[in-house]
């Protein structure tokens, strides 16, 4: 089941005594579930960065060594797109701050929905987790692993945005002295890693009705509404 449905359908209103209000209920199996999932994604998505990163820097350096490298009329460049990498390399080797997502056209509002459940149960609605021993540490554990994911999803965005502008960039300048042909090879690492995004991304959408159902449960709590 994917993490939004995982998380969502893991509520369940129990009945109380006539003075009390209706509380929900976590599975801690569920919040397990979701747990590892977002895990895996996170993983996954760190790795296929790493690589392709490696992979498109250096079929960029092997473009530009063809012109003739730092004694070729693109010595210059050179340098500077070593820089670049070593620039990006070293902002991706931090978390990045929360808000430039916000400000991102590309931003999944999906996992934000996901977050922001989560955050809610393990704070304002801290009651909901009421008779579940031990669920609290499982809940923030969950998310904890959301927010890793979170912050693997900006980078994979900083990169293909990153990988878009290197991409115009290269072509304009190794079009001058190499046959375009000689793009294949970097256009392709480009190509892929956009497509291997895209499966990862997929894998956070809910096609049914939980996110529904368990927004209307959550809609039942005052403190959410």
């Amino acid at each position: 089941m994917l993490i939004m449905g995982t998380l969502f359908c893991t509520l369940h209103v129990c009945a109380q005594d006539d003075d009390t209000t209706a509380k929900g209920a976590i599975d801690k199996n569920y919040l397990q579930k979701v747990e590892e999932k977002a895990e895996k994604i996170s993983t996954k998505l760190s790795t296929k960065s790493r690589q392709y990163l490696d992979r498109i820097k250096n079929a960029e350096l092997e473009l530009l060594s063809a012109t003739g490298g730092a004694s070729g009329p693109l010595a210059d460049e050179v340098k500077a797109v070593q820089a670049g990498y070593a620039k990006l390399e070293a902002i991706l080797a931090k978390p990045l701050d929360p808000n430039t997502l916000l400000r991102s056209e590309q931003y999944d509002k999906q996992l934000d929905k996901l977050r922001t459940m989560m955050q809610f149960l393990s704070g304002d609605g801290s009651s909901v987790l009421a008779g579940a021993d031990g669920i609290d540490g499982q809940l923030q554990s969950a998310l904890g692993n959301v927010n890793q994911l979170r912050d693997q999803i900006m980078k994979a965005e900083l990169l293909t945005s990153f990988f878009k502008q290197r991409q115009q960039a290269i072509t304009g300048l190794v079009g001058k002295h190499l046959p375009l042909k000689q793009l294949e090879k970097f256009n392709k690492e480009i190509y892929h890693y956009n497509e291997q995004i895209k499966s990862y991304k997929e894998a956070l959408k809910d096609p049914d009705l939980m996110l529904a159902k368990g927004f209307q449960l959550a809609q039942q709590i005052p403190a959410f509404k």
